[in-house]
């Protein structure tokens, strides 16, 4: 996950997935990234961290075999997409 600037990482940000089974929350890792189980379906996300918020819907396929996904997160390039914490 990288912040507005696009280069810089965010570690530690809280990174929520909603379903009807619940909300699963994880962290990213010092490099910005994280990982979670999920069974195919679209979800919400929300992202929290000391650069921003955002909130938007993934969608994840079915596989046919275990394989890691590399999804480039990025905050929005817009300010007027994300909070600014002071």
């Amino acid at each position: 996950m990288y912040a507005p600037d696009g280069r810089s990482v965010v570690p530690e940000a809280q990174v929520t997935f909603s379903s009807s089974l619940g909300d699963w929350t994880r962290k990213t890792d010092e490099q910005g990234r994280f990982g979670a189980d999920l069974p195919p379906g679209k979800y919400p996300l929300k992202i929290a961290s000391p650069q921003g918020q955002l909130e938007t819907t993934v969608e994840i396929a079915q596989q046919t075999e275990a394989t890691p996904v590399d999804r480039d997160l990025r905050f929005p390039q817009r300010q007027d997409r994300f909070i600014l914490r002071k």
